[in-house]
């Protein structure tokens, strides 16, 4: 257990780089919907 939280900090530092390089695409692409920033997202993983 200690373990898994341990991992989920660094994890959190990789993760945070990753976020920011999706969120950039997210931005580049031209949705036309900043209302719905949420569901941006959710279309790239699909």
């Amino acid at each position: 257990m200690h373990h898994a939280g341990q991992a989920g900090g660094r994890m959190s530092v990789h993760d945070a780089p990753l976020a920011s390089s999706r969120t950039a695409k997210i931005t580049t692409v031209p949705i036309g919907r900043p209302d719905h920033p949420t569901r941006t997202p959710h279309k790239s993983f699909t």
